[in-house]
């Protein structure tokens, strides 16, 4: 006697709607990473507290600095 079983591979509802979700979060993160003001920000961040001193910023004020003409703050 023979015994078939059938598995079923489709992704369920849920994981569909997770998978949506996540694409639409990359697309953001994107979009954010590719602001000229986001890399003037990574770009400040990576340069010594000595070389931010010569410029007249600190630190923790390189994001109200960046940003300081926006409306998003």
């Amino acid at each position: 006697m023979a015994h078939a079983a059938t598995i079923s591979h489709r992704p369920g509802l849920f994981a569909g709607i997770a998978s949506f979700f996540a694409a639409f979060g990359r697309g953001l993160v994107w979009m954010a990473e590719a602001n000229p003001r986001f890399k003037e920000l990574e770009r400040l961040q990576r340069m010594s507290d000595e070389e931010l001193d010569a410029r007249g910023l600190r630190r923790e004020k390189l994001v109200e600095h960046v940003f300081r003409n926006s409306a998003c703050i």
